[in-house]
């Protein structure tokens, strides 16, 4: 099989998600990275229903979605390991699916209502990392253009991102719930893609520095401050945990 290629934006935690699944379970691959816009074209290349990230081609198998990618990854596992084991594969994959539906979609909504709509020059480098010459030039001359496009399609604006900035508050405390007493594991006595996705979706609040990205570059001002004041909540500081112990490994 020709190596498979994951196109993402090197911003996104999905695509985080997606990439840290086939490195931890020995999946061979290139990482290719994609222009907000140029995305678009992925979409009719391939016949998708929408034009989100990641993407996993793979010869003549297109494999759309994190949940999905770890599904094909696991198949394709060359060490060994799993993230879904049997015995809790419905608890892994219910968890994953309230994190993905509600934080990963608030994480977003909360940090680009204030860094996109506000601060759009200095998200911008996020978005150019691993983007050819050509790229970086087109995304340059586009980016006053692209910037209101994307504001429209995740609403986003200052009411929008303190009602996400509540939600993810709640959701906060619901991973907590799910680690009282101390548990080491959201689901299980093991790692599985329940606490990778966990991990993967607060990397940024977090302020963990064993990301891929470093400490998951830049915040803007009120959420910068909300990451103080929240740094030593149980659930980023487990998150910063899991990285540690299971993300440098990769």
């Amino acid at each position: 099989m020709a190596t498979p290629t994951l196109f993402v934006f090197a911003i996104s935690h999905y695509c985080e998600k997606a990439r840290w699944a086939l490195e931890y379970l020995g999946v061979d691959f290139e990482l290719r990275s994609v222009a907000p816009g140029v995305h678009t074209r992925l979409q009719k290349k391939y016949g998708l229903s929408g034009t989100s990230l990641p993407l996993l081609v793979a010869g003549d198998e297109v494999v759309h979605g994190s949940a999905a990618i770890i599904d094909w990854a696991e198949a394709h596992a060359s060490n060994g390991r799993t993230l879904t084991p049997a015995a809790v594969a419905a608890d892994c994959r219910a968890v994953e699916g309230r994190l993905d539906d509600i934080a990963g979609v608030h994480t977003r909504r909360y940090f680009y209502s204030e860094a996109l709509v506000e601060y759009p020059d200095k998200v911008k480098p996020a978005f150019l990392e691993g983007l050819s010459f050509r790229e970086r030039l087109l995304l340059h001359l586009m980016w006053p253009r692209i910037t209101p496009v994307m504001a429209r399609r995740m609403d986003l604006g200052r009411e929008q991102g303190e009602e996400s900035r509540t939600i993810v508050d709640d959701e906060l405390t619901w991973l907590e719930a799910l680690l009282d007493g101390g548990r080491a594991y959201l689901v299980g006595d093991t790692f599985t893609r329940a606490d990778l996705t966990a991990a993967s979706l607060f990397a940024r609040l977090s302020g963990t520095t064993d990301h891929p990205r470093g400490k998951e570059g830049y915040l803007p001002p009120r959420m910068a401050a909300d990451q103080q004041a929240w740094l030593e909540r149980p659930a980023l500081a487990w998150i910063r945990r899991i990285y540690a112990e299971h993300r440098r490994q990769g």
